[in-house]
């Protein structure tokens, strides 16, 4: 049986959630996350060395075209590259350290235990399936945030409305993976398969939308400023030290770490409560 969530439960969830920081081994996962996407970007500003150089410059080269070898080009295409090998990484690495988290979450507001290792092998046992729930969420979202500006830009042009469809498509994005955001916990914590995982996020959903989406909408909405400012790489050379993009990479990937904990433990806090657990 799903339950329906009431304001004392909400309030309930982010006291819990801010109890947990106390533990710093909670945030192992998603500082580990972080070192990666520290690695991919140090990988990034200097891919004219090796071991990078004989794969990322052909590819910088046959895509974007030569002139984005040199500085200030380079940091051009910088957040572009970033945030795809960012995707990637995701998909690859990502979803099994989201995996461990839930699993230590989720074993901490039960009996205030939280194995890191037997949270790893959880996941890693649950890869497949988890991978297959990540790529459906973001073909789903990315339909919406990417697909959206994209037509609009193909039909009436990158005109005074763009930012409005950009703005809505991010809002609209947001509800869409609130559609997915209990599919994994689900994976996880109870060892559902793929389609039973789905429709038990649903029906948390529809029964808790509005709660959901503040949990997801907070977050983002924190980080979401300066994703898009880094996006904004014309704007920011004009205005900055080419530099100015590598800083703010870096205070996505520092903010993410915050971002994402409270994101993960407020869902699995959520899901939990909704089982009546």
């Amino acid at each position: 049986m799903i339950h329906k969530l009431r304001l004392k439960q909400f309030w309930a969830i982010w006291v819990d959630c801010l109890k947990a920081l106390k533990y710093p081994k909670l945030l192992t996962p998603f500082l580990l996350f972080a070192f990666l996407e520290f690695l991919i970007l140090g990988m990034l500003l200097n891919f004219y060395e090796a071991p990078f150089a004989g794969i990322l410059v052909p590819l910088i080269k046959r895509f974007f075209g030569e002139q984005y070898l040199h500085y200030p080009n380079n940091f051009v295409i910088l957040p572009f590259l970033f945030q795809n090998l960012n995707l990637l990484l995701t998909g690859v690495i990502g979803v099994v350290i989201v995996g461990m988290a839930i699993s230590m979450f989720a074993e901490f507001f039960r009996n205030q235990k939280a194995a890191f290792f037997a949270s790893l092998n959880l996941a890693l046992s649950k890869y497949w399936r988890l991978i297959f729930i990540w790529f459906i969420e973001t073909v789903a979202v990315l339909l919406i945030t990417v697909g959206g500006p994209i037509c609009y830009i193909q039909f009436l042009g990158k005109g005074g409305g763009f930012r409005a469809v950009e703005v809505l498509s991010f809002f609209v994005g947001l509800w869409i993976f609130a559609v997915f955001a209990y599919a994994t916990i689900g994976v996880i914590w109870d060892g559902l398969k793929i389609r039973e995982a789905l429709k038990m996020s649903l029906r948390i959903f529809v029964k808790n939308w509005f709660f959901t989406y503040v949990f997801i909408f907070i977050p983002n909405i924190i980080i979401w400023p300066f994703n898009y400012l880094a996006s904004q790489t014309g704007f920011v050379l004009s205005k900055f030290n080419p530099q100015m993009v590598v800083y703010l990479l870096m205070t996505v990937i520092l903010l993410s770490i915050f971002t994402n904990y409270f994101l993960v433990t407020t869902l699995t806090r959520c899901y939990l409560f909704a089982k009546g657990e």
